[in-house]
Formats: C-alpha cells, structure tokens, sequence
C-alpha cells in the first residue's frame, strides 16, 4: 500500500513538472504588444510595420518576438525591454547600440556594420557584416 502511494505520489510530481515546463507560442496582434515594445518599434523603425508577432510563453520567462515587414526581428522580454535586434544584413540603428561598442566596432572593423546586438544580462553580443561576432560587457568593453 505504501509503495503504490508513493509511487503515485512520485508519478503526480513528474506529470505536474513536466507540464510546468512546457513552451508554446500564441500569435499575437501588434496592437496587444507591451506598450514599450511598441514604442521602440515606432521610435527605431518608422519606416516599418510589424508583419508578425507571437509570444513565446514559458514559465518564469515569457518573451514577445516581432519581424518586421524588411525581415528585421526583434525579441522582447515580457515586459516589452529589447533583447534582440536582428537586422540580418542591414545595419541595427546606432541609437541602439551603446556608444563604446560602437566606436569600437567603427575603429577597429571600418567598413564593417553592425547587424545584430543581443542584450544579455552581463553585456552586449554584436554581429557585424563580416561576420565577426564581439562580446562587451555592461560598459562597452571588449571581453
């Protein structure tokens, strides 16, 4: 008796933890973005409308991914603050991209643009058309 307890008990935890940890995403309309989401879009991207949206719902860490209608995509946490600009071969606009890194990107790569900038929790990673990938930290210096 004990042992089928707990092993109910041990099958009910698991099938409970396995649905927790679940991810699916839900097209949302561009009108139902956070409203800092929508702001930056506009702000950054005028010339662009949002040709698709969804929410990527996971426990404790749902994002929002947006493509633009030139193919740009743009990740935003849940609150609607950028974690992702990709702008694939298009440069990201600089008023995105923190001064420091892109000086550095400018002096030490000229010619070069930088593509895409992922905002992590310690730093910056940026793409440049070359190819090339960088990591700054928090004050925009090289690691």
């Amino acid at each position: 008796m004990k042992k089928s307890k707990l092993f109910l008990a041990a099958l009910a935890s698991l099938i409970t933890s396995s649905m927790a940890s679940k991810t699916y995403d839900d097209m949302v309309f561009a009108e139902d973005l956070p409203t800092d989401a929508k702001s930056f879009v506009q702000k950054f991207f005028p010339r662009h409308s949002v040709a698709f949206a969804e929410m990527d719902i996971r426990p404790y860490n749902s994002e929002y991914k947006v493509s633009l209608n030139d193919g740009t995509e743009i990740n935003f946490n849940f609150f609607g603050e950028w974690s992702t600009v990709d702008c694939k071969f298009n440069a990201v606009p600089l008023n995105i991209v923190p001064d420091a890194i892109a000086q550095y990107a400018d002096h030490r790569f000229p010619g070069s643009q930088i593509v895409a900038i992922h905002n992590e929790e310690f730093g910056y990673k940026v793409k440049l058309s070359n190819g090339i990938t960088l990591t700054f930290n928090q004050h925009g210096e090289l690691v």
